[in-house]
């Protein structure tokens, strides 16, 4: 096994020119959402430092490098309305009901990216290249902030034909605005990723290369999953502890998603530096020994 690893060094580092880059990639990146979740992509993208390992003699080319990643989704919702029958700290069952005007979402999380990408270019006049390849995504925290306004929560006691309306101790009232902070840990994935475009020269050695490009998540990005209901959860659940403690839920539990993927599309732009040169002074007819 270490001789096939030193084999594949040698002839990578001993047939390739090495060039740098940066870049800047622009679209809608965040999660997408498997299932009844509403929650959509929003505006993200990444900047990234990049290394080619460009054959010699050849059209095939293979790109690393770092990214760092924005990625956000949105939801908003107008007029809800919700019922549940639940039982309060007395043992006294009650049926709970939600109303608000308006819910608002948005969810974003910054990510880590390592590309590994084998690029094709052409030899037409103006060089066309094809990406294919993977990444493996580091993200961090998801952090929400959601809003809702004119907020009412009561709750009809049948055994007493008894509606509770204004008791914020107890949980019920209303609130013109209330907002609340979630957050919701996230794994590392491996997403796969693909992209074609245009290569031109800036005048000099250096290249300057613009296309379109989309990442995909192969697996699920949360570390936990919302438990899974046949419709939807409470926007807001109840509070025995008063009022001021109830907290709004995130989009994500309220809908239930079996999956939640990494995906981003939209356009690159990236800035190639000189020629290249070669990564070592062997030549290909060298010989190693190992």
């Amino acid at each position: 096994m270490k001789k096939i690893i030193k084999i594949l060094f040698f002839v990578i580092f001993t047939t390739t020119q090495a060039q740098i880059s940066v870049y800047v990639s622009g679209g809608k990146s965040g999660l997408k959402y498997n299932g009844i979740a509403k929650s959509k992509i929003d505006f993200g993208g990444n900047i990234g430092v990049g290394y080619t390992y460009k054959f010699i003699d050849s059209k095939w080319s293979i790109l690393s490098g770092l990214e760092l990643g924005l990625n956000r989704n949105v939801f908003s919702s107008r007029n809800i309305k919700q019922n549940k029958y639940l039982v309060d700290s007395k043992g006294s069952s009650f049926d709970y009901r939600l109303k608000m005007d308006s819910y608002e979402e948005k969810s974003s999380f910054m990510s880590i990216n390592v590309p590994i990408i084998f690029r094709h270019t052409t030899d037409l006049k103006t060089p066309m290249y094809f990406d294919l390849g993977c990444k493996i995504i580091f993200p961090m925290t998801q952090k929400a902030e959601i809003k809702a306004k004119n907020v009412h929560l009561n709750g009809y006691y049948p055994d007493f034909n008894l509606l509770v309306d204004e008791l914020p101790q107890n949980g019920f009232g209303t609130k013109e605005q209330m907002t609340s902070n979630r957050e919701n840990k996230m794994k590392p994935v491996v997403a796969l990723t693909g992209g074609l475009g245009l290569i031109v020269k800036d005048g000099g050695e250096s290249k300057i290369s613009i296309g379109i490009y989309c990442d995909y998540g192969l697996m699920e990005a949360r570390k936990e999953k919302p438990k899974k209901v046949k419709k939807e959860n409470l926007y807001i659940d109840y509070s025995p502890d008063g009022l001021d403690k109830a907290k709004l839920n995130t989009s994500a539990n309220v809908f239930y998603s079996r999956y939640a993927n990494i995906m981003s599309y939209g356009i690159q732009l990236r800035y190639i530096f000189g020629k290249g040169e070669p990564t070592s002074h062997y030549k290909c007819n060298s010989s190693v020994s190992f």
